[in-house]
């Protein structure tokens, strides 16, 4: 009957409860688990588009929390603070699988209680204290472990660690000087440009503060943030209130002029100290320089969205890190489509030009033969998109040449409503390929 099928049922339940408390508590003999020890690096920082939600019409009073919440971003960054986590040991012990979960749930526990300080120590406005004194103890250890590693070796190889030492030294004392001062600019500029109120400054600010790779392009990305902020401080006194105006009327009008007001002393202030914190961080990198650094030796494997990890293939590889670097340029719109296919161009002493063709767009870029080891915004030559094309004249191939016509936008009633790209292709195979490939792009559109 159904009631002696429900009683069944349910005694089965209880049996099965019985057996994983049974299971749960069953105590192990655990020969040896050992857990390396583990470096754990933190970098936090709340973004400039974060907003605070304050309950208030009084402008004042928006004003005061939005001054208060930009201040509270400035004192919280963070980057690259380094955690250290002591190794996990059970040397002969009898215990039950909950018991071992909760010795090494406590164990890390306790050490990151125990390291918070590093958290305080390794704040951006105070320019990672922790961070510095380290590096320094490292270097000083350097300076005599090296030559002692050496000496036992041979004089040769005691040279070779007295170079190595006191490069280590020169990275961990100066370098790390450099990088404190660099640090602490770097968080006091981003709280002049949060004091702007202004996202859009704000953004073309962080994107502007690309990390330097030495002393000359340090000075160089820090003059170009100088000159933005004086710039932009002087014309913001009439543009603000400008487009206040135009976007909400006499009451955006007055927002700003207040936003121009903060801007004009704002503005130029940051951009000074993000001239020195640029400056400082690539005198950093030039002394860092050497010549063991990792260098990448393939592009980094492409995953899809449906997770399936495929064969390893360099053009895919390859063409995917393009489209990243293009689209840290936030030159072309969103989406930019998959992957399809790319072609050499042709090649110069210091770049090569490719062609990369996705569903959505064809795409001329120049990429320095340094591209593989460098995270970096690409800024494409041209695009279009497939639709563009001029279907009346198709993709044409050349001995050495292919054709492409698209349909653009005329500037002015005199302008031609169509532009033609004629690029140089590497021989009349790579041409002809390509002008396939389009052509039966095109023909699925």
């Amino acid at each position: 009957s159904t009631r002696h099928v429900l009683l069944h049922a349910i005694v089965l339940l209880h049996a099965v409860v019985l057996l994983q408390a049974v299971q749960n508590d069953t105590r192990t003999f655990y020969d040896y688990v050992h857990l390396s020890p583990l470096k754990v690096t933190i970098s936090f920082s709340l973004h400039a588009a974060d907003k605070v939600l304050v309950d208030s019409r009084d402008p004042y009073v928006e004003l005061l929390v939005s001054l208060l919440h930009s201040v509270g971003v400035t004192l919280s960054e963070a980057s690259d603070i380094q955690l250290k986590m002591a190794f996990f040991e059970v040397d002969s012990e009898v215990m039950t699988q909950s018991q071992l979960v909760s010795s090494i749930t406590n164990h890390y526990k306790t050490q990151a209680i125990n390291q918070l300080y590093v958290l305080v120590l390794g704040l951006d406005v105070l320019g990672n204290p922790f961070g510095l004194v380290r590096g320094f103890k490292d270097g000083l250890v350097d300076l005599f472990y090296e030559p002692y590693q050496g000496a036992v070796q041979g004089p040769e190889e005691f040279a070779q660690g007295l170079l190595l030492g006191g490069r280590s030294f020169m990275e961990g004392s100066v370098g790390g000087i450099f990088g404190a001062v660099g640090r602490i600019a770097g968080a006091i500029g981003g709280g002049f440009a949060r004091l702007t109120l202004d996202d859009k400054f704000i953004e073309e600010r962080r994107r502007r503060q690309a990390e330097p790779k030495d002393a000359a392009s340090g000075v160089i990305e820090g003059s170009k943030s100088l000159v933005m902020g004086l710039f932009d401080g002087v014309t913001g006194i009439v543009r603000k209130p400008v487009e206040g105006a135009l976007a909400e009327g006499a009451e955006g009008f007055f927002k700003g002029v207040g936003k121009g007001l903060l801007g004009v002393v704002a503005r130029p202030v940051g951009g000074v100290i993000d001239f020195a914190g640029n400056t400082f961080e690539g005198f950093k990198k030039q002394i860092e320089l050497s010549d063991d650094k990792w260098v990448r030796l393939r592009a980094r494997r492409h995953l899809h969205q449906d997770g399936v990890v495929t064969p390893f293939s360099s053009s895919v590889s390859f063409g995917y890190m393009i489209i990243a670097a293009v689209l840290r340029s936030e030159t072309v719109s969103l989406p930019i489509g998959d992957f399809v296919f790319q072609q050499l161009v042709s090649t110069t002493k210091d770049a090569q030009y490719i062609l990369v063709v996705t569903s959505r767009y064809i795409i001329l870029v120049e990429l320095p033969f340094s591209f593989m080891n460098v995270e970096e915004s690409i800024k494409p030559e041209w695009y279009f998109l497939l639709t563009d094309f001029e279907r009346s004249k198709p993709p044409t191939a050349g001995p050495d040449y292919i054709e492409m016509t698209f349909k653009v936008k005329p500037l002015t009633i005199f302008s031609k409503s169509i532009e033609v790209k004629k690029l140089k292709m590497p021989n009349a195979e790579a041409a002809k390929t390509t002008q396939k490939r389009l052509l039966a792009m095109l023909l699925k559109k």
